[in-house]
């Protein structure tokens, strides 16, 4: 498996932690090729962790082209820190190979990853499989691609190539034992996610100014890094102008681990961001009511889609849907009952894993 980064307590890729605990159970040995291991108190035996540690690989994240022009000197640097990170995850590969090792390779998230390893793959018949999450369609991702055996995703909008390689997996999220189905009588709204405009979070600050109207103690809390200050600077002036700052809370980045305890205090989730967003299944699973923006939530929310769906844009009608929730327990409890079982169905974390191991597994033995 070559991923960004092992950190259990990562606010972003926390959740990749999981994976590797669960994809250990389904392997012999699993050997994981990261650029850094951080926060691992204890691993499965049958891991094994590589760490490249290329200065100026930016922790993995090869977001912008080697060539793109930024200067001569930053295009050459990039351009040689890629080429160091993609000679030693082949140089891994080989070593594994000669030691009848590795029958495959799982590129998370990047298609750079497939790109650098394709070049000893392909001669030693070790097929690739490819994890792949956006909407972006990019060159890189196209060869990457058509390097790869098959290329995992977790909806149909997630990878925006047509091809019968693609395969729609569902996410993977972990599902706790003991959820608190009741919230009982708490007053807190969270939205989850990057400060940053595709998040829409000004839907939920004038939807918060109407709902306080009807119940003074409501409050929000936007949990996650903040990537872009002045849209954040930009959400507060909506606060004042609304009459809601006091009420509104930016908490900053939470470790993965510990955001069970966010969503357990929470009465209600609100999702503005017009996606299949993995923190709101992370609240289903907790059994917290949402309330969404984006209609691809509607197949998990079947007949609560009049209570959780909310017209994008439309912040009083967001207020709307918050408020029939909120004073109304029995139906709140009905709602988060039938959306934890609904995430249970179609995207736990057990059901992922199984799906990637089958894949991988047809992948092995057809080469």
């Amino acid at each position: 498996m070559i991923t960004q980064e092992v950190n259990p307590r990562s606010p972003t890729l926390g959740f990749v932690w999981g994976w590797i605990v669960e994809l250990a159970k389904k392997f012999d040995r699993l050997y994981v090729a990261t650029s850094k291991v951080e926060n691992v108190m204890e691993k499965p035996a049958n891991v094994e962790f590589y760490e490249w540690k290329t200065r100026g690989d930016g922790g993995g994240q090869w977001r912008k082209p080697a060539l793109r022009y930024e200067g001569a000197i930053y295009s050459l640097k990039r351009l040689a820190s890629y080429a160091k990170i993609a000679i030693k995850l082949s140089s891994l590969i080989i070593d594994l190979k000669a030691k009848g090792m590795i029958d495959a390779v799982f590129a998370h998230m990047n298609p750079e990853y497939v790109l650098a390893v394709a070049p000893v793959c392909k001669p030693l018949r070790i097929p690739i499989i490819t994890w792949y999450l956006h909407k972006h369609v990019s060159l890189r991702l196209k060869l990457a691609h058509a390097l790869s055996e098959k290329v995992l995703t977790a909806h149909e909008h997630g990878c925006r190539i047509r091809s019968s390689k693609v395969i729609v997996t569902g996410h993977g999220i972990p599902i706790p034992k003991a959820p608190q189905l009741v919230h009982d009588k708490q007053n807190v709204i969270i939205s989850v996610g990057r400060v940053s405009k595709i998040k829409r979070y000004e839907d939920a600050i004038r939807a918060l100014s109407r709902v306080r109207r009807a119940r003074k103690d409501v409050r929000l809390k936007i949990v996650g890094p903040i990537y872009d200050f002045e849209y954040q600077r930009a959400l507060l002036k909506i606060a004042r102008e609304e009459g809601v700052d006091d009420a509104l809370t930016f908490t900053g980045p939470v470790p993965h681990v510990e955001m069970g305890k966010i969503y357990d205090e929470a009465a209600l989730l609100v999702s503005c961001c017009p996606a299949l967003d993995k923190v709101v299944l992370e609240a289903m699973a907790h059994g917290v009511p949402v309330v969404v923006a984006d209609p691809m939530f509607d197949e998990l929310l079947k007949n609560h889609t009049a209570y959780c769906r909310y017209r994008s844009g439309n912040p009083t009608d967001l207020a709307s849907k918050i408020l029939t929730l909120l004073e109304n327990e029995g139906l709140r409890a009905e709602v988060g009952r039938d959306l934890r079982r609904a995430v249970i169905e179609k995207h736990s974390l057990e059901r992922l894993i199984s799906k990637i191991f089958d894949v991988i597994w047809e992948a092995v033995r057809k080469y």
